[in-house]
């Protein structure tokens, strides 16, 4: 089964991030079952080179990731507060689960985005913008049944 991802950024992380999801996209189907894809990438610049190979993913329009119903993952790689906030906001509130290691987001907005989340039955992962990608927030989350 494959799950589409819409990437928010292509700077240094979110570069790393395409990298990573490209590369290791069989070895996480053969440990999950799940094959992810990156269908869409938002950038603030489609002219800009590239150190990956993109071509036919790059949007300047982050509603063609936000509202594009086959997208069931969004990971925001922009940092700041905003437009990261209100895109993160609306991807819970539309029912997509998100993934971010945004440090000033989740400080100033944790809370309200988490409520979006379980309202929306869906995840918000931050577990890297904490203790420097140290894995705690998923032991605390398994020892309150989550």
């Amino acid at each position: 089964m494959k799950i589409k991802i819409g990437l928010l950024g292509l700077g240094t992380v979110g570069t790393g991030v395409y990298k990573l999801i490209t590369s290791r996209g069989g070895h996480i189907r053969e440990s999950t079952g799940v094959y992810p894809e990156i269908k869409k990438i938002l950038v603030k610049n489609l002219n800009k080179p590239r150190k990956v190979k993109v071509e036919g993913l790059l949007t300047q329009n982050a509603e063609e990731i936000l509202k594009d119903k086959e997208i069931k993952i969004v990971i925001e790689a922009i940092g700041g507060i905003s437009p990261a906030y209100e895109y993160v906001k609306e991807a819970l509130a539309s029912g997509k689960h998100v993934i971010t290691a945004n440090k000033e987001l989740i400080a100033k907005h944790g809370e309200e985005l988490n409520e979006i989340a379980e309202k929306n039955r869906v995840f918000l992962k931050c577990e890297a913008s904490v203790g420097g990608a140290i894995p705690i927030l998923h032991q605390i989350d398994a020892r309150h049944g989550r």
